[in-house]
């Protein structure tokens, strides 16, 4: 190698300043320690993007597995020779790193002295290297070359990948928006992704997340607890003088030296998001950034909505419940134990905690078609004639016809448990005498909680039956009104049942 040859390599362009601690790992693997000398020579003072090379040294194919294996950070480039302990050495270690080290980001120069061991063109086909060099003809401006191109390559492989990871953690992190609307938990949400996607949990650095409390800036979100404690003010860090965010438009921006600002406004609530990054990374993945910040807004926004609308239904579904409750002269608390129970039971016999809670929300519209009853039979205090029960039947009906039009899920559940939940399971109740599993499963969930709550409640005609009583009772409906295996489920969380029923009494 002549050693006298020199080369000027322009680098890339870059304005940003690089931790200095940070640099491009090289394996150099050959048996002669004159190549190993020369090389780390020649590419001394080599540097690309601000960053200088960091040699670690094989001598055989056996040990450079075991320093890749062992290796912190990975190899950008190994400079491989071929014939080592073994005359395929350096070929078999390149077959390992791909395939079964799975390793293809790498860059992989075969240098070898003995060409006609390892011919260029059967190299080149054979094996997933990206560069063959003759050690007779590898001159320090070849070397310094071919180590250029090979980085290069590395950068760009690395940045694609960066990118796609970035791009899945977009996709990841706003098809799972968590639903709580404290700023502190959407906060740092917001934080963990911005420092995933920016591939920033791999630095020793602190993150944070501030909003305003009680008129003050203060830490809800943080990476280092210890560093940055929640509740602590954000005066106590720095300070934002006279700077003003706008929220509506998020774009991160430099705050100080290395750290970064991010504002962000979810649901009418505002943060700052603190992030120490090297600039490079800041302006390499800055489209990112505002592609996820505002994927995420918007995921957190429609989710808060959803999040509305759906208590906008329960709040209608147990208002409309307790009216009709209340006209029955039965108690408002009715409808609430009912929902309860419901759900407890549903998820109880296997149904998934979404469905459950589903049938919760419903439940309470159960007797929404005694609306339609005359007061004369709804209020009678006595026994109802066959004429009058037959109008007291009709509710079952009434109540499903007047829900069934509406395209929400929720009422449309509640449309089935209207019209379902006084179906018997041996075919004698009504409205459509529905036997056995021809009762929609809601139907038969709510129609023995509803019995229950029902016997354990003081009516006008009636006091409240002894939990021993219930028991007996809703045993011996055991294939008759109910469920066989939804009644054996419902006795064997009889004493659970009866706490709810205590906890919210007339």
């Amino acid at each position: 190698m002549n050693m006298n040859d020199s080369f000027c390599f322009a680098d890339e362009p870059s304005n940003d300043e690089v931790s200095p601690d940070r640099h491009w790992e090289v394996l150099i693997v050959d048996d002669e320690q004159d190549v190993h000398d020369i090389t780390c020579i020649v590419l001394n003072s080599f540097q690309f993007l601000g960053r200088d090379l960091r040699f670690t040294h094989a001598y055989s194919g056996k040990q450079a597995r075991q320093l890749i294996e062992q290796a912190e950070t990975p190899f950008a480039v190994i400079l491989l020779d071929v014939v080592m302990e073994t005359r395929q050495a350096g070929l078999e270690l390149v077959r390992w790193i791909r395939d079964e080290y799975n390793d293809h980001n790498c860059r992989i120069i075969l240098r070898t002295g003995q060409p006609g061991d390892a011919p260029e063109e059967e190299i080149i086909f054979n094996y997933d290297i990206n560069d063959y060099k003759n050690k007779t003809e590898l001159n320090s401006t070849r070397l310094t070359t071919s180590t250029l191109s090979a980085i290069r390559a590395y950068n760009d492989i690395r940045t694609i990948e960066q990118t796609r990871a970035g791009l899945k953690c977009i996709i990841n992190s706003t098809s799972n928006i968590l639903t709580e609307d404290s700023s502190a938990e959407w906060l740092q949400g917001i934080l963990v992704q911005v420092v995933a996607l920016l591939r920033l949990d791999e630095m020793h650095a602190v993150h944070f997340g501030a909003a305003p409390l009680d008129g003050e800036w203060t830490i809800v979100a943080t990476s280092n607890t210890s560093m940055r404690p929640l509740g602590n003010k954000l005066s106590q860090y720095c300070d934002l003088g006279t700077q003003q965010y706008d929220f509506g438009n998020p774009q991160i921006s430099e705050f100080d030296h290395s750290t970064y600002v991010l504002p962000v406004s979810v649901n009418h609530c505002q943060g700052l998001i603190f992030i120490e990054s090297p600039a490079e990374v800041i302006e390499k993945q800055r489209e990112l950034i505002d592609i996820f910040i505002n994927s995420a807004i918007a995921a957190y926004d429609k989710t808060f909505l959803l999040r509305d609308i759906v208590e906008t239904q329960k709040e209608i579904a147990y208002r409309l419940g307790e009216v009709v409750e209340t006209r029955s002269k039965e108690s408002g608390s009715h409808v609430k134990r009912l929902a309860i129970l419901s759900k407890v039971l549903a998820k109880h016999i296997g149904l998934s905690d979404e469905y459950a809670n589903k049938i919760k929300l419903a439940s309470p519209l159960h007797d929404i078609g005694k609306i339609a009853i005359p007061d004369s039979i709804l209020h009678k205090p006595g026994k109802l004639s066959s004429e009058e029960w037959a109008i007291m039947q009709t509710h079952a009906e009434i109540g499903e016809e007047i829900l069934s039009g509406s395209n929400l899920e929720i009422l449309q559940i509640a449309a089935v448990i209207a019209g379902n939940h006084h179906e018997k399971w041996d075919g004698t109740g009504y409205p459509r005498q529905l036997n056995g599993e021809n009762i929609p499963i809601e139907g038969r969930i709510t129609a023995i909680v509803d019995v229950f709550d029902a016997l354990a409640s003081k009516r006008s005609y009636k006091e409240p039956w002894e939990p021993e009583a219930i028991k007996d009772y809703i045993r011996s409906q055991r294939g008759k009104h109910f469920d066989p295996e939804i009644c054996d489920a419902f006795l064997s969380i009889f004493d659970k049942c009866l706490e709810i029923r205590n906890a919210y009494p007339d």
